[in-house]
Formats: C-alpha cells, structure tokens, sequence
C-alpha cells in the first residue's frame, strides 16, 4: 500500500467513523477498489481506529477532564459522607453531608453509570454462551 492510498483511507476513516455506518466496512471497500488485493491488515485497521480515538481524546480533552474530575469529586465526596454516617451512627441527621451532585457533569456521570447497568447484566447473563 503506497502512502497516498493509506491517506486516502485514513480520511474515509475520519469521515466515516462519526457516522451511523461501519467504517471498517467502507475501509475494506475502498481498499479493494484501490487494488490493495490482500485486504486490509487488522494491524493496519486497529491503527486507523486507535487514531479516530486520539483524535476524539484531543478534540474532547477539556470535557473528559471535567467528567474525570467530577468522578473523583462523586467518588470523594461519597467516602466522606459514608464516614460521616458511620460516625454519627443512630443520629445520621447530625452530621454536615456533602452534597452529591453539585454539576452538571456529576449528574451526567451518574447517568453514564446507570445507563450501563443493563449492558453489564446482560453480559453476566449471556457471558457462558459467548
């Protein structure tokens, strides 16, 4: 494959990777119409998907850092009011609590992490036949 051909991939990829289609499959297609006759390595496909990644990550830093952060701070916050529990055991109405979801992107991580709850129960269910 000459450099020109995996550029003219790489920009189907680019294009392709964001929109409701398989962007492996228009990969190969265009591979075989640019007469790479042994087809595109998996190496040569996991490459051009790591980079739809990185490009996503860097476009996305600042939001992935905001949610990141709120994680921590949910995390963070959720520790120090089950310690405040614990130690106001009987009398929980004593204690200063921390509230919970005080952004935008804390709420937005709770709701991330329950909407993965079905997925992970229909994995445990479905994981003996896979």
């Amino acid at each position: 494959m000459s450099i020109l051909q995996a550029m003219i991939l790489g920009c189907i990829q680019g294009i392709a990777s964001f929109l409701p289609v398989s962007s492996s499959g228009h990969l190969v297609l265009a591979g075989s119409f640019m007469g790479i006759s042994t087809g595109l390595s998996l190496k040569f496909l996991t490459l051009m998907h790591i980079g739809t990644l990185a490009a996503v990550c860097l476009v996305l830093k600042d939001d992935l850092l905001r949610l990141w952060n709120a994680l921590t701070g949910l995390i963070r916050d959720g520790i120090f009011n089950l310690i405040t529990y614990a130690q106001n055991f009987g009398h929980p109405e004593d204690g200063e609590y921390r509230p919970m979801l005080k952004s935008a992107y804390r709420g937005l991580v709770v709701y991330m992490a329950v909407s993965m709850i079905p997925t992970f129960l229909i994995a445990l269910i479905l994981r003996r036949f896979a």
